[in-house]
């Protein structure tokens, strides 16, 4: 039997190696035009984040199967300032802290992650069996929002 903390390991260990971490190249699905896929296995394991975004809007769902069945899935959606080239590499970076720490929230990055510039905001409820969540990220400067998603998913066991 497939145990849950086994799942969240594959999780964090595929998340660093694809989208957060820019390790794995990413492709399209041709009956999803714009699609960009992040794909990544393991054994038995295989993690596919699919999302799109454009003209700073995006959304997208990462889903995680064994043995060619789904065990997990996350959707997320929302807006973003396309403009300021500081935002994406920042998120990026905040993800990839939390999943290095093997850190579960939401799925996100930490409840809190600054530099310079920016500041990350993560708010959720539950556990990797279920949860929902939004993050933000606010310009120091100004306290703007520059971007916001709302996330949400659960274990299919």
């Amino acid at each position: 039997m497939l145990d849950i903390q086994e799942v969240k390991e594959f999780f964090m260990e595929a998340s660093i190696n694809t989208y957060a971490g820019s390790a794995v190249r990413k492709s399209t699905i041709k009956e999803l035009p714009e699609s960009k896929v992040f794909h990544y296995e393991r054994g038995n394991f295989l993690y596919a984040d699919c999302y799109f975004s454009k003209r700073g809007k995006s959304c997208g769902q990462t889903m995680i199967w064994y043995n060619g069945t789904p065990v997990w899935w996350m959707q997320y959606h929302g807006e973003w300032s396309s403009n300021d080239g500081r935002i994406i590499p920042f998120l990026k970076e905040a993800l990839k802290g939390a999943y290095k720490e093997g850190k579960f929230i939401g799925g996100r990055g930490p409840l809190l992650f600054t530099n310079k510039w920016l500041v990350y905001i993560n708010h959720y409820d539950g556990d990797f069996k279920k949860f929902k969540g939004i993050e933000w990220i606010i310009l120091k400067e100004n306290s703007k929002l520059v971007f916001w998603h709302k996330y949400f998913g659960s274990a299919f066991f």
